[in-house]
């Protein structure tokens, strides 16, 4: 099969968010680890740790990104929190289709298992998340563990065929799953106005049909992404501290 080739402008994008700078804390170590061809950043809290862990996707549409475009958010969390995270990149599409960047995810995962205890974190207590197309990969992990215009290209180079076929691989599309009793309790949010509120939405109301405790978090007025490119406006923040305070409601030891 002929694997296909990375654009110009492909390229440019993915070059220039792994040379982007990133900010700095005197409060959590950043490390950086690889298990085969996956690069992980993992985030040490300096001070007393919950015992807690966050396996973070980056977001790009399938297409892009990178780890680092979180550093924010991963030094906010881990300092605030007091919790572990590793935060994992994946293969991109089209060149590299599904499974690839879900085996990559997995991969991480599996990387987390192992170092647990290494690192202060009690296995029983690692959550998934993931920001945008981080976050279809991190549900579909989920489904993993128990057993994502711009959008179709994704999906399409991601799949390796059209989207919205009558049926997918297995993990896949998080969203075609009809059976999803049993998975973990899972935190959701989106902007009102943005291309994925439906289908967030939808997702979110099959969960709770299937008895799984949802929480959501619809921000009015919010675009897609906007926690991330416009992290430091007071509406962003406030997400991320709400996010925050379920991350710790939802760990803590009962």
């Amino acid at each position: 099969m002929k694997r296909a080739q990375v654009s110009a402008p492909r390229w440019l994008v993915r070059t220039a968010v792994r040379l982007m700078p990133v900010p700095k804390s005197d409060a959590v170590r950043v490390t950086k680890a690889r298990t085969g061809r996956v690069r992980l950043r993992v985030y040490i809290p300096g001070g007393e740790r919950s015992g807690v862990g966050l396996l973070w996707v980056h977001g790009g549409g399938l297409l892009f990104g990178d780890a680092k475009q979180d550093e924010s958010l991963c030094l906010s969390t881990a300092e605030r929190l007091g919790i572990v995270i590793v935060s994992a990149n994946y293969r991109f599409a089209p060149e590299h289709p599904f499974p690839a960047a879900h085996e990559d995810v997995l991969a991480a995962w599996d990387w987390f298992l192992e170092h647990a205890e290494e690192l202060g974190v009690d296995p029983d207590r690692i959550v998934v998340g993931g920001e945008s197309a981080g976050a279809g990969l991190a549900a579909a992990l989920a489904h993993r563990i128990h057993d994502d215009e711009a959008n179709r290209e994704g999906w399409a180079g991601y799949l390796g065929t059209a989207p919205g076929e009558e049926t997918v691989p297995p993990h896949a599309v998080p969203a075609r799953r009809t059976d999803l009793g049993g998975l973990p309790p899972t935190f959701i949010t989106w902007g009102d106005i943005e291309l994925f509120a439906d289908e967030d939405r939808a997702y979110a109301e099959a969960l709770r049909l299937a008895g799984v405790p949802v929480t959501t978090d619809v921000v009015k007025g919010a675009p897609h992404g906007f926690e991330n490119w416009a992290k430091d406006t007071p509406t962003a923040r406030a997400l991320l501290g709400r996010a925050q305070e379920w991350l710790r409601s939802t760990t803590r030891r009962r």
